[in-house]
């Protein structure tokens, strides 16, 4: 499990997001915590050369809050996972238009504080497009290659509380697949290593 933590800047490659994918609350929540406005929405993200225990940051996933703001981040899990682990994740204001990306660096070096997990902007009114009507919070998530080959990230489960104490859940339906340089056997790999 992984709870509240950071990002960097070394390669960088535009996500596949027409801002992708996903819903979702639960337990109750009087808050609805809301990852983009497509509900059957996903995306992945292949990524050559990761070294062994170098931070990889995902960022540029688009949260706001249906309802009443703010919303806390309490965890973040990958539904699978095979040689990936979440290690932190931040939030930080994101204007309209911001491009999705990730980075092969760390929570800071990318530009995130560590420290806040708060997702205070509201979402776009229905049927406007979420990255141009209004500011949004991005959403960073840190990982870290645990093996020495390719390590991958099927979805990832976001807990939250809303303003009276209350629990969510939100599942992102993103892939992450990072690369070791030696990797000439996943398909992905062999595509954006050659």
């Amino acid at each position: 499990m992984m709870s509240r933590n950071g990002m960097g800047w070394r390669s960088v490659v535009l996500l596949c997001l027409p801002v992708a994918a996903l819903t979702g609350c639960g337990g109750g929540a009087s808050h609805a915590l809301v990852f983009s406005d497509d509900p059957e929405g996903s995306f992945g993200v292949t990524m050559p050369n990761i070294a062994r225990g170098a931070p990889f940051t995902l960022v540029g996933m688009n949260l706001c809050v249906r309802g009443p703001a703010p919303v806390e981040l309490v965890s973040v899990e990958p539904k699978i996972t095979d040689g990936l682990r979440v290690s932190r994740f931040a939030l930080h204001p994101r204007t309209p238009g911001w491009s999705a990306l990730g980075t092969g660096v760390d929570l800071e070096a990318a530009g995130f504080d560590p420290e806040n997990h708060t997702v205070r902007s509201a979402c776009s009114p229905k049927g406007s497009d979420p990255m141009t009507s209004q500011p949004h919070d991005d959403f960073g998530v840190e990982f870290v290659r645990t093996r020495e080959t390719t390590g991958t990230v099927q979805g990832l489960v976001v807990t939250y509380r809303d303003a009276d104490g209350r629990a969510g859940a939100l599942t992102i339906n993103a892939t992450l697949t990072l690369c070791d340089a030696a990797d000439r056997t996943t398909p992905d790999c062999v595509d954006v290593q050659s």
